[in-house]
């Protein structure tokens, strides 16, 4: 059985050749790939979630930086691994790939394609915030320094 980062590096490498001719439509592909199968949670559903006892992870997947800058939505109960780092670190930091994982970042594009990174990994309960940090703020909700 292959490890799961051999896994991830397995599908980046199968990438089509063509995606290198134009970067942006690759994104753009990938984006609507990982839409087509990462379930979406909104700010109001994942406040709720935060606010219940409901056990699950919150991955924030933003830079350190980001996260000084901005805060955390709930530093109590997040992992935090920067995108580049993922398939690195989720081994070690998220052990339980039947746990339910929420990923978010600032706006929701990177958590999208982490949430179907670990999705390929092998997690089977992920989910991204839709929207991000921005949809976060815009819904009301404070972020925790």
């Amino acid at each position: 059985m292959l490890r799961p980062i051999a896994c991830a590096l397995l599908l980046l490498a199968a990438a089509p050749a063509a995606a290198a001719a134009d970067p942006a439509a690759a994104v753009a592909g990938w984006l609507e790939e990982a839409r087509d199968h990462v379930p979406q949670i909104d700010a109001a559903t994942l406040h709720e979630w935060v606010s219940s006892e409901r056990d699950f992870v919150l991955l924030d997947v933003r830079l350190p930086a980001e996260r000084s800058a901005q805060g955390s939505i709930d530093p109590f109960r997040e992992v935090d691994i920067p995108r580049g780092y993922l398939e690195l670190k989720a081994p070690d930091k998220l052990a339980d790939t039947e746990a339910a994982v929420v990923v978010y970042c600032g706006t929701g594009k990177r958590s999208l394609l982490a949430a179907r990174t670990l999705q390929r990994m092998g997690y089977s309960d992920v989910t991204n915030l839709s929207g991000g940090v921005h949809a976060w703020q815009e819904a009301g909700y404070e972020l925790a320094p």
